[in-house]
C-alpha cells in the first residue's frame, strides 16, 4: 500500500508551514523593536551643553612679593569660574576654575631694581558635578601662556557691568640678601612697593582681564625714604569660551604704558 499523498492534499500543509514561519518572523521583529525601545529609554540621550563665564569670587585678586639673593619676585593671582549647563534641562554638569598667575621677576643692580622676566601661568581645574555622581570628578592642568601680541584683543568688548569687589592689591618688601638689605653704592638699602589693579571686560562670550602694575623703588635719604624710580606694567589676557571637552583658551600680551 502506497503512503504517498496526492498533491492536492499536500498543498494545504505547505501553506500552513509558510504561514507559521511568517508569524514567527513577525514575533521576532516585534520583540527586537521592543528591546530597542526599552534600551533607548534606559540610555539617556546626549543634550547640547553651553559653557560660559559664570562669576568671580568676592575677592578674586591676590598679590605678594618675595626676595632671594638679588632677585625679587612679585606675583598677582586672579580667579574666575565658568559653568557648563545642559540647554534643555538647564542642569549644571561642569564647573571650570580658571586661575591666572602674572609674575614679574626683577634684579637689584646699578642702584635700583629692574625687571628681567615677565610671565603668565594658567591653572584650570574642571569639576564634573552631574547629580548621579557620588563625588565630583576633578581634573587639573597647568600651562605657560606666552606674552605675545595678537590682533584685536578688545574686539567686541565693553567694560563689564560687574567688577571685582576688591580690585586693588599692594605690598612692600625690602630688597635683602639673607638678613641684610642690599645696599646702594652709597650704602642705602632698597625698598620696593608694588600695586596691581584689575578690570574686567565683557566681550559677548569671551572676557578680558586687564592688569595694571605700579611699582615704586625707594631708598633711605637724609633720615627719610624717597622714591628713586617709578614704573608701570600692563598685561592683558583674553579668555575664550570653555566647552565640555576643554577649559577656556587664554591668550596674553603686554600693553605699552607710555
Amino acid at each position: 500500500m502506497s503512503h504517498n499523498l496526492p498533491a492536492t492534499l499536500r498543498r494545504p500543509a505547505v501553506v500552513v508551514g509558510i504561514v507559521a514561519a511568517a508569524a514567527a518572523l513577525v514575533w521576532v521583529v516585534v520583540q527586537a523593536t521592543k528591546g530597542e525601545a526599552s534600551a533607548s529609554a534606559i540610555v539617556p540621550q546626549q543634550q547640547p551643553v553651553h559653557c560660559s563665564f559664570f562669576f568671580e569670587p568676592e575677592q578674586p585678586l591676590e598679590l605678594n612679593s618675595v626676595f632671594t639673593g638679588r632677585l625679587v619676585k612679585s606675583v598677582a593671582m586672579e580667579k574666575e569660574i565658568n559653568r557648563c549647563i545642559e540647554e534643555r534641562s538647564r542642569l549644571l554638569v561642569r564647573l571650570y576654575h580658571v586661575e591666572l598667575y602674572v609674575e614679574i621677576i626683577e634684579q637689584a643692580r646699578n642702584g635700583t631694581v629692574k625687571p628681567v622676566e615677565k610671565r603668565v601661568e594658567l591653572a584650570v581645574c574642571s569639576k564634573d558635578v552631574r547629580p548621579q555622581r557620588s563625588a565630583p570628578r576633578i581634573r587639573c592642568r597647568a600651562s605657560d601662556i606666552p606674552l605675545k601680541a595678537f590682533d584685536d584683543p578688545f574686539i567686541g568688548c565693553g567694560l563689564a557691568t560687574k567688577q571685582p569687589t576688591d580690585p586693588v592689591e599692594m605690598n612692600t618688601v625690602a630688597v635683602q640678601q639673607g638678613p641684610f638689605p642690599i645696599p646702594l653704592p652709597t650704602g642705602r638699602a632698597l625698598i620696593k612697593t608694588i600695586k596691581v589693579e584689575k578690570e574686567l571686560f565683557d566681550c559677548d562670550g569671551p572676557v578680558v582681564d586687564l592688569f595694571l602694575f605700579t611699582e615704586i623703588i625707594e631708598s633711605g635719604v637724609k633720615g627719610s625714604i624717597r622714591p628713586i624710580s617709578k614704573t608701570f606694567e600692563a598685561i592683558l589676557c583674553r579668555k575664550g569660551q570653555a566647552t565640555m571637552n576643554a577649559g577656556p583658551p587664554v591668550r596674553c600680551m603686554q600693553l605699552p604704558t607710555s
